[in-house]
Formats: C-alpha cells, sequence, structure tokens
C-alpha cells in the first residue's frame, strides 16, 4: 500500500510539474539601422504562469534648450528639454488563435543642428531632430522561424526570431 500511494504521489507531482512548468518560447530581438545592430536581446513574452511579458529598451537624455516670447515691456523666457535617443518597446496580446500578436513603438532620434531664432529683443533656440520619429507597428510573432518587420521609411528593420520551443 506504501509503494502504490508513493507511485500516485510521484505521478501526481510529475504531472502538475508538466502542466504549470510551461512558458513561452525564447525569441531573439534584433533590431537594426541599415544593417548595423541597433539593439538586440532575448526575451520570452509569456512567462511560466502565462502572463504577457512586453519588453522595453530605453536609451535617451533630455536636450536642454530654450524659447523666448516678446512678453510686454520684458521678453518670456522659457527652459524645455527634448527627449533624445532610442526607445523600442514590444507589448504582446494573445490572438484568437492562440498566437501571440506585439505592438511595437520605435523611435531612434537624434539632434542634427540648433535653430536660432530672433524674437525682437531676445533669440530662442531650438533642436532639430533626425532619425526615426516615434512609429507603431504591429506583426503577429511566428510560433517558429523568424519574421522581419521593415520600417515605413526604409532604413530600419526589426528581427524576431523564435529560439525554443515553449518547454
Amino acid at each position: 500500500m506504501k509503494k502504490s500511494l508513493a507511485a500516485i504521489a510521484t505521478a501526481m507531482a510529475a504531472a502538475h510539474a508538466n502542466a504549470g512548468g510551461t512558458v513561452g518560447p525564447i525569441v531573439s530581438i534584433t533590431w537594426a539601422k541599415e544593417g548595423q545592430t541597433l539593439v538586440a536581446g532575448t526575451h520570452r513574452f509569456v512567462d511560466a504562469s502565462g502572463r504577457l511579458k512586453p519588453f522595453a529598451m530605453l536609451s535617451q537624455q533630455l536636450f536642454p534648450y530654450s524659447t523666448c516670447t516678446p512678453d510686454g515691456i520684458s521678453p518670456k523666457i522659457e527652459a524645455k528639454q527634448l527627449p533624445i535617443g532610442r526607445t523600442l518597446l514590444l507589448k504582446p496580446q494573445r490572438t484568437p488563435h492562440g498566437t501571440i500578436h506585439l505592438d511595437i513603438q520605435a523611435e531612434d532620434t537624434e539632434v542634427r543642428t540648433v535653430k536660432t531664432t530672433d524674437h525682437g529683443p531676445c533669440t530662442s533656440m531650438s533642436p532639430v531632430t533626425g532619425g526615426l520619429p516615434l512609429t507603431n507597428l504591429s506583426v503577429d510573432l511566428p510560433e517558429q522561424g523568424a519574421v522581419t518587420v521593415s520600417f515605413p521609411e526604409g532604413h530600419y528593420a526589426l528581427t524576431l526570431r523564435v529560439l525554443s520551443d515553449s518547454k
């Protein structure tokens, strides 16, 4: 009797471990500009409990600048800051078919020059940016293999490659 109870307990523990221990696949993420890698990493969009986990990469700094507007006798000077740099956010959602759909937000900006504008007794300085403005795209993650998402302006590509299954 002790042996059969031990065997049943072992079988139940093994079944429980197999049922609850599945996680989503490991996905390789590569974001590139004109073939040069900007971001590379791996991520699981589904954790062991089945919850969806977004991927976020943020590398930005604030670029200071000032604006000046005439305001009666004395000018009104305002200090401002503009976020400049790189952002990649991949937010997963489940589809009715059981696959993962990703909403993509990407940005890669830089200051090209600073424009000065005279307003009578004062001068405004504002950054002129270039690069990829905030762009929203979406893609369905394949169950196997890779998918490459091209960006509308043509210089950027995001490749998502499923590296392993959910076991």
